[in-house]
Formats: C-alpha cells, structure tokens, sequence
C-alpha cells in the first residue's frame, strides 16, 4: 500500500469478541472526497502536498472494484526559514516538479485501478511506488474471512531520479528514470471499536532490492486507520514512519507524516465543487495554433486530452469561431469522467450560445454534483429562457440549490412562471426560495399567487410573500 501503515496491541481487543468481518462497500458512480495532508521534514526544508483526492467507483462486480482516482494535491517545498522553492531533492521518488504557477487546481490525469474484494490490486494503471500517487491511498488489503490479524506482502518497484549536467561546464541538465525493484509488506492487527467504527493498526516497510550502483531506499512506519463496516470504506488514517535513503556512501533519514480523512456533508460539497469560469479579467485571447490544438484533442476522445483542452478554453477569451469549438465542446459532455464532463461546462459556458443550451440541460441529471454545479453555472452565464424550467424542477428537487437560484436570478423575468411554480411545493424552504425569487425577478403576474401565500397558514412564507409583493410594486412603480 502507499504509505498506509499500522498496528494495534491485541490487549485492546475484547476477550472472546469476535474480530468484526471487513468488506468493501464501494458502489457504482459514488465520488468520496478525501483531504490528505504528506509533509516530509528534510534537514534543511520540509516539503508538503497537500489537498483533495477524489475516489469514484466506476465498475462493481462480484470479482471486484474498478476505482478512478484524481489527485488535486498541490506539491510545495518550505525552507525553515520560511522561503518557498521548488521541489527537488527527496521529491526525486517520483514526485512531480513544482513549477511555482498557481490558479486552480492541479490538471493531472486520473488513474485506474482494479482491486478484488478484498483491496489487493489485480490491474489497472497503478503507477510506481509514488509519494504523491493517491491511486492506492485509501486501498488497503482486507482479510478474505474475519480475523483479529492479517499480512499483505506485494512487488513493487521506485522510480530513481538522477540529474547529471549533459556536459561539463553546461546548464543543460539530463534527467535520467531507474527503476528500482522493491519489496513491500503491511501486517494489520484489529483493534477496538468507538462510534461504530473499527480501529485498525498497521505495519509497513518499503525496501528496494540490494543492486550494484544503485541507491538503497527504506521506508517504514505505522498508522492508525478506521474503517467504517456499515458502508465499507476506510475513515481515516494518521501515519509516521522515516524515510532512509543510501546513496554514493551517505545515508540520510527523512521523518514522513501522512494523514486523510474522508469528507463529508458540506466539506464534500466544497471540495467537490468546480472552480468558477473564467471572468473577462481573467481571460486571455487563444491564438490559433493553440485553438487547433484544442479542437484536435477534443476530437481525440480520450478523457484527459479532452480534460486538458476544456480547461484550456475555459480560461480563453472566446473569438469568432464559437461554432466550431461548441461542436467539439458537445461530446466531451458526454465522455465517462466525470472531470472531464465538468471541464466540458465551464469551457461551454465561456463560448457557448443558444446551441449548447439543450446539451447543458441535460448535464443537471448527470450523477456527478460537480458536472451538475458546473452545468448550472454555465447556465447561469449564458441566461438562457430555455433553462427556467429545467433548473426550477432541479430546485425543487432539492439539488445544488445555490447555482439553481443564480441561474433562475441571471435569467430574470423570462423565468418568473417556472419561479412561480415553485410556490406550490411540499417543501416549506422551496416555497421560501420562490418568494424572495419573485421578489427579485416578478412582475404582477405573480401577484395573485404571493396573496394567496400571505393569506395562507404559514406565517413565515406569508411574510416573505408580503414582502417579495412591496418588492414588485417599488420595481414597477418607479
């Protein structure tokens, strides 16, 4: 496993308690959210990655799982006097190199991975052992049967990276990959239960291989994991270990601290929610090489080409060819990841017009909240009549309820009678949405139905109706 690591004192376990039965819980199209903070403390600096991992079941079997990760970690490097520099050094295991731009979050393709019902990995994509890879993270190998200890023994193998000048005196530098075989095994002990949840401890070491003329890499630690049996996945996870690392005659030890926690309610939504579109401040002209380039990755249909170019035009001031980029911006709404779906609204909502309007509509049953909040706030940009009724119906199912009532406000009055509407929900908050809506966007065709809501029995909406009526009558009186 990446970096998961622990175990518990047998003593902790009940006397004649029967060690509970762990099984996977992952269902088809569910996203969780998880926040993972790695800091390794060097002598001289501390490098960190810190963010979001987001896990999303695409495939459930009997056989087994198919799990999409997408890594939204950003990777720095803190001097301990504080100055910020790239990350090399350590980060030569694999990790990826911090070029200093900020905006948004980090564009890296998801990986796939296919465990067996009890987590170990029988195929997929999953990179070498990798420090900032979340593609293993919260995969952990689960007993066939219930038992109070349990090992997992796997190959793996570590990407070295040397840098060595191309030339004597030249600040040309190469950068030459070996991979490095390596041993890893994990030993799990069961521990107490508290607040429905299993403690579990685990041991876990790294080792490469011994080879000649090549570096010797350990790492090794412990963890604290809790897994919760009622819907099959791990909780959490606080890992210490040491990283130790021999190379031309020196060794040198790295303290390695690796801690998640999955989100929930709204910290999932926050996480879960895709930047906004570009504003007209922040957009620059595409030139044309580079908006073929973009229209040629969307035909591709391969996710992360798709993924790469959406972002691109998202972040690009629209120019006179909107048709043809609209037309290769259409099947990305479609594509199996869900980011790239996501990506594919927000570009729309840049060069999009009334051609795309349906497409977007469509993307609000999408079983993704972050392509439905995305496809929202495409709406909400281009202000289309067309979409007052689909986004009122998605309001008054209870979903995304903040982009729903922006998107009805920026289309105004052609959305009052779908505003309308939502006066005669079941639902007392619904009722209230529709009341300050009409307040902000009716006319005096909405008059009759907000008196029968101040005459009615709910004194709350009653005075939201009384109020959303003043509103009117100082609007169209003026």
């Amino acid at each position: 496993m990446l970096l998961t690591v622990a175990v518990l004192s047998p003593a902790l376990l009940g006397a004649g308690t029967p060690p509970p039965t762990l099984t996977y819980g992952w269902k088809r199209g569910e996203s969780h959210v998880y926040s993972v903070t790695l800091v390794l403390q060097e002598e001289r600096y501390a490098a960190s990655a810190r963010g979001h991992v987001v896990f999303t079941a695409r495939a459930v079997n009997p056989h087994g799982f198919t799990i999409r990760s997408h890594n939204f970690l950003s990777i720095q490097r803190h001097s301990h006097a504080g100055k910020l520099f790239p990350p090399f050094g350590v980060f030569r295991l694999g990790w990826r190199h911090f070029d200093g731009a900020t905006g948004g979050r980090p564009l890296r393709e998801s990986v796939d991975v296919v465990i067996d019902p009890q987590g170990k990995i029988i195929g997929g994509h999953a990179p070498a052992f990798d420090l900032a890879s979340p593609a293993r993270l919260v995969l952990e190998t689960l007993p066939t049967e219930a038992a109070s200890q349990w090992q997992s023994r796997n190959e793996s193998s570590i990407v070295h990276e040397m840098r060595t000048k191309v030339s004597p005196g030249s600040r040309l530098v190469k950068l030459t990959k070996t991979p490095i075989g390596a041993d890893e095994s994990s030993s799990y002990t069961i521990g107490d239960s508290t607040d429905n949840l299993v403690r579990i401890q685990k041991q876990y070491r790294l080792a490469t291989r011994a080879a000649k003329d090549q570096p010797a890499l350990e790492l090794a630690g412990k963890a604290d994991l809790t897994f919760d049996p009622k819907i099959g996945l791990f909780q959490s996870m606080k890992f210490t270990g040491k990283l130790t690392i021999t190379e031309q005659g020196t060794t040198r030890t790295v303290p390695l601290t690796l801690n998640y926690e999955r989100l929930t309610g709204a910290q999932r939504m926050a996480a879960l929610r895709p930047p906004k579109p570009a504003n007209h401040i922040e957009m620059r002209p595409l030139p044309a090489v580079e908006l073929n380039k973009a229209i040629t990755q969307l035909e591709r249909r391969r996710s992360f080409p798709r993924l790469q170019a959406a972002n691109r035009l998202a972040r690009a001031e629209p120019g006179n060819r909107r048709p043809e980029v609209i037309e290769a911006l259409l099947p990305s709404l479609i594509d199996t990841d869900p980011y790239t779906r996501q990506a594919a609204c927000r570009a729309l909502a840049v060069w999009g017009e009334g051609a795309a309007i349906p497409a977007l509509i469509l993307r609000l049953g999408d079983p993704q909240l972050t392509v439905r909040w995305a496809a929202l706030e495409a709406l909400e940009r281009l202000a289309d009549p067309r979409a007052a009724s689909p986004v009122a119906r998605h309001l008054a199912a209870g979903r995304e309820a903040a982009p729903s009532i922006a998107t009805l406000q920026a289309i105004g009055p052609p959305a009052e009678g779908s505003v309308r509407s939502l006066l005669k929900s079941d639902q007392q908050s619904t009722r209230f949405i529709a009341c300050r809506l009409l307040g902000a966007l009716g006319t005096g065709r909405s008059a009759l139905s907000l008196l029968a809501i101040q005459r009615g029995k709910d004194p709350l909406a009653a005075d939201l109706a009384k109020r959303a009526l003043r509103q009117i009558v100082q609007r169209h009186s003026q």
